[in-house]
């Protein structure tokens, strides 16, 4: 319930308001239909096509934001990733969390994992790391839309002789 209130509250409140204007939008050009076609007015025509324009400006405005902030690294969800990284060091165990980070994507994130093993560990154990990290993922935010994961071998760290 508490991840629900946290997170769960801003998918409402984006799915509403994109509700609110398709709903519009709809009645806009219903009208517009319906007025057009009685009074044959090339004024009302052009009204409700830029009214309509609008609409579609608006949301041709919102696409551009998202890849802007995509494009310049903006859509970072820093206090995601903090839950997700305190999870995982806590839940892993072996394995080795190298690096993760959450992305917000519309009213989703995205969420990549990089994780360092034992090279010896065979490819089904790999594979329990990785369905285990996914469902802790999934379990700490539920607006997790895709989780990337890295599985690779632990290096080991030599020193230079000099």
């Amino acid at each position: 319930k508490k991840k629900y209130e946290e997170l769960g509250l801003e998918i409402i409140r984006v799915d509403y308001i994109h509700g609110i204007v398709d709903t519009a939008a709809a009645a806009l050009s219903s009208t517009g239909l319906v007025v057009v076609s009685l009074t044959h007015n090339k004024g009302y025509e052009a009204l409700f096509t830029v009214l309509l324009s609008l609409f579609v400006f608006h949301s041709a405005l919102q696409v551009l934001s998202d890849t802007f902030k995509t494009v310049t690294g903006k859509n970072t969800a820093p206090e995601i990733r903090a839950r997700l990284f305190e999870r995982l060091v806590k839940e892993l165990g072996n394995a080795e969390l190298l690096n993760v980070d959450a992305r917000k994507v519309g009213s989703f994130y995205v969420v990549f994992v990089q994780i360092a093993v034992n090279s010896g560990i065979t490819v089904e154990e790999a594979f329990k790391i990785r369905r285990r990290v996914a469902d802790l993922i999934r379990e700490e935010c539920d607006l997790v839309y895709h989780v990337d994961i890295s599985i690779v071998p632990k290096r080991k760290r030599y020193r230079r002789k000099r």
